[in-house]
């Protein structure tokens, strides 16, 4: 078999998006009568294309014929070969680098298909389908904590991609409406207690413990899908992983921190080394630690699993306190999560009552009145940040069948996705509730942009010079430190202004609600792209609106990502 060397056009950047499909359908001229062929595998000759991690793409290399072709002024003739994507590219870098190669004419997205609807194009026959509008449906002033998931599910490319989900709990039980993988206890509380395979609660004890929350807990991100019984799961082709942690109803934080320590590769004794693939932890658990902060064993269990691509949500209490005095959700690397109420007629969007509060929270979900699935294939209705954090796990599970990011990238992304129609002086109001309600739709749409690199943002104004020319700008130019001291804004999801319009720039203390008591108006600007000076953006969390020049007409405010405010310009440090 004849392989051509061909040197690859890599990209300088590299994006983030990557769609489960994982096939391109390449297509060149070739010799023919006008004929068009579509083949599953390559014929000779092939070219190899270098990746980075030294392992070569082999990937077929056109004929030279097709100038004589053009020559004799026959009818064109094209070949078409679909290509598998090798596992360390994304399919957006894939494409980009066989364009870049010119040889071929087309290169295009090889689109997954099915013989009828899939599970998110279809409205749920499930009995309770219709009590689960709470948060299935999209917010509006009638449902002001719901979070879109049902509008959200009709965004999805990749629905049947399967994902996985590590739900860390107990009350495990088996259901008509849930499926679980094999799973694993962790329990090492009191004498006898045995790490190993198993976590049913019937398995454990004289199997009398009544509790269900595991089950619960499940079936909020997992439970069927349009079966015609129970509820709706958040999402479809998943697998949920359950790993219990607690006995009964307690349990110690070293051993959840133990199944944390195992997902990321640690061997225990009794168990078998995990090697499955990273995806969701939902941790809808706590303990109250006060002012010591996270401890050592808890965090660098987090570090570690995060590091190798887990993305972890946990509920923030239900003390009605501060959640910086609770763990996890107190930890770094971890999107916490608090209740919202029920946000209907007589219960106008607040926090629930019970539910933990503070600068910790990262996002909201509705936690009061959740319906769910108890043992015996019986329904209940669940109250706790416990039943708000899958919820929130569940429209991240969604999105990674469509966008593979880093825990980081999720944790900014929700932040940056939310609405915020909470009751003037309640709760929320005097408390905090993080940046709102997650919006399954707008972190979709968020997600769409950062992967195309259109989010908005702010980073110094001399970050997007090298630091070359850093010095030049600083030493030269302007023979000062001045221009350390400009922060540029940078807003692309908004579209283009019109000459109708203009943006408000609001800003909050770091970790403060965004409401009219804590905002601050910055400016009013024309252009999408502007600056304004470092100290004003430090220590603050910056919000935009898009508004009309004549009246009060103004949208609803977005979340700016400042994350690139931690990236001091060399030349300043």
């Amino acid at each position: 078999m004849k392989k051509t060397s061909l040197m690859a056009l890599l990209l300088g950047c590299a994006t983030s998006y990557h769609v489960a499909a994982e096939r391109l359908v390449v297509t060149y001229d070739t010799v023919g009568t006008g004929q068009h062929v579509i083949v599953a595998s390559t014929a000779t000759p092939e070219t190899c294309l270098p990746l980075t991690s030294g392992n070569p793409w082999c990937v077929p290399l056109p004929p030279q014929q097709h100038i004589q072709t053009q020559q004799l002024k026959q009818p064109p003739a094209y070949r078409s070969v679909s290509l598998q994507v090798p596992a360390e590219l994304s399919l957006v870098e894939a494409k980009v680098l066989l364009e870049n190669t010119g040889l071929y004419r087309y290169v295009e997205h090889d689109i997954m298909i099915a013989p009828g609807a899939t599970w998110n194009e279809i409205t749920p026959d499930d009995t309770y389908f219709g009590e689960q509008q709470l948060y299935f449906a999209d917010n509006s002033p009638d449902t002001p904590n719901a979070s879109s998931i049902l509008s959200m599910w009709r965004m999805l490319k990749a629905p049947e991609k399967n994902v996985h989900v590590y739900v860390l709990d107990v009350g495990f039980r088996l259901g008509t409406d849930i499926d679980y993988a094999p799973g694993y206890n962790f329990v090492t509380l009191v004498e006898g207690d045995v790490r190993g395979p198993g976590f049913l609660e019937e398995e454990f004890g004289d199997g009398s413990c009544p509790n269900n929350h595991g089950i619960g807990v499940a079936g909020v991100i997992g439970a069927k899908i349009h079966n015609g019984f129970g509820v709706t799961g958040t999402t479809g082709d998943v697998t949920i992983h359950p790993l219990r942690v607690m006995r009964c109803g307690n349990g110690v934080m070293s051993d959840a921190a133990a199944a944390l320590d195992w997902l990321a590769g640690d061997s225990l004794e009794n168990l078998p080394d995990f090697t499955g693939e990273p995806g969701i932890v939902n941790m809808s658990l706590g303990g109250k630690v006060g002012d010591t902060g996270c401890p050592f064993y808890l965090q660098s269990a987090i570090d570690k699993v995060t590091a190798k691509g887990f993305t972890i949500v946990a509920s923030a209490g239900n003390q009605n306190e501060d959640t910086a005095l609770y763990i996890p959700a107190n930890c770094d690397n971890v999107i916490t999560v608090g209740a919202a109420n029920e946000g209907d007629a007589y219960n106008p969007a607040d926090m629930a009552g019970f539910s933990n509060y503070g600068a910790h929270i990262n996002v909201m979900a509705v936690g009061d009145s959740v319906v769910g699935l108890v043992r015996n294939d019986d329904i209940g209705y669940w109250s706790g940040t416990s039943f708000a954090a899958p919820i929130v796990a569940g429209i991240i599970t969604n999105l990674s069948k469509d966008f593979d990011f880093i825990p980081a990238q999720w944790a900014m992304l929700v932040e940056l996705s939310t609405v915020s129609n909470w009751i003037e002086g309640g709760r929320c109001d005097t408390l905090g509730c993080g940046a709102g309600i997650l919006d399954a739709v707008k972190l979709y749409n968020n997600a769409q942009a950062l992967s195309e690199g259109r989010l908005d943002s702010m980073s110094y104004l001399l970050n997007e010079l090298s630091n070359c020319n850093q010095s030049w700008f600083t030493g030269t130019l302007l023979k000062s430190n001045a221009p350390c001291g400009w922060v540029l804004v940078d807003i692309k999801t908004l579209g283009e202004l019109t000459e109708q319009e203009h943006l408000k720039l609001w800003s909050v203390e770091h970790g403060m609600a965004n409401t009219a008591e804590n905002r601050a108006l910055h400016g009013e600007f024309t252009q999408n792209k502007f600056s304004i000076s470092r100290d004003e953006a430090i220590g603050r969390d910056f919000y935009i609106q898009k508004c009309a020049d004549t009246g009060d007409a103004c949208g609803e405010f977005a979340k700016i990502d400042s994350r690139e405010l931690e990236n001091m310009p060399a030349v300043c440090q």
